[in-house]
């Protein structure tokens, strides 16, 4: 046994950030909800911010890992996904792993289909980043199953910020009182040393252990 480690796909046109771009309308609802947001590839951020003019942020990132390598008859012990960040990080909330559902290249229209409060597979707060490390993200049940279901194929993951995720109008102003920002970046494209990974800890085709799946 030993350790797969799958690194987000580089070659895909998915591993995007989106913005929501209604600047001048600081109405939670407008903003959250809106479907005139922007891509942009320089880099994966996540955050969810609100600037002095009071324009709510919201940003989903989308990763895109290769598993058609992988056996569908797979078993691990523990699955992770591991984001590295350069940047500085403030205010509160959780950073959240979601299934993803965008499409290959990702378009406007995947915004909305990351809304709702559901398919979390994984979270930390944002209090636990540390610049220029990892941060790991150990896949609850629900993502054990997602990445199961998805061996031999490709594995969609969207990240978002947890006020964005809960629809939770935190009220706070660039950090202020009450919470409701974060903001770090994920930088890409990014060497192996950096890049976002998803890592299955002791991965086998054989027996399975006690958080594994077998499919046949």
């Amino acid at each position: 046994m030993a350790d797969e480690t799958i690194y987000a796909d580089e070659n895909a046109s998915d591993i995007y950030r989106m913005i929501n771009d209604h600047v001048g309308q600081p109405d939670w609802a407008q903003e959250r909800n809106g479907v005139g947001c922007r891509t942009n590839a320089f880099d994966l951020l996540t955050a969810d911010c609100r600037d002095t003019g009071g324009d709510w942020s919201f940003v989903k990132s989308f990763l895109r890992f290769d598993l058609s390598g992988l056996s569908p008859a797979g078993s691990w012990d523990s699955a992770k996904i591991y984001l590295y960040g350069q940047s500085s990080k403030f205010g509160g909330g959780d950073i959240v792993l979601t299934k993803g559902y965008q499409g290959n290249p990702v378009v406007t229209g995947n915004w909305a289909t990351h809304l709702a409060t559901e398919g979390e597979i994984s979270r930390r707060a944002i209090a636990d980043w540390v610049q220029n490390v990892y941060l790991v993200f150990t896949l609850n049940a629900t993502g054990d199953l997602w990445v199961a279901e998805k061996l031999g194929s490709i594995l969609l993951v969207c990240i978002r910020q947890s006020y964005d995720y809960e629809d939770d109008e935190a009220g706070a102003t660039n950090g202020g009182a009450g919470g409701g920002t974060g903001n770090f970046s994920i930088p890409y494209p990014a060497t192996p040393a950096i890049s976002p990974k998803l890592v299955l800890e002791n991965f086998t085709v054989g027996k399975p252990k006690s958080r594994a799946f077998i499919f046949s």
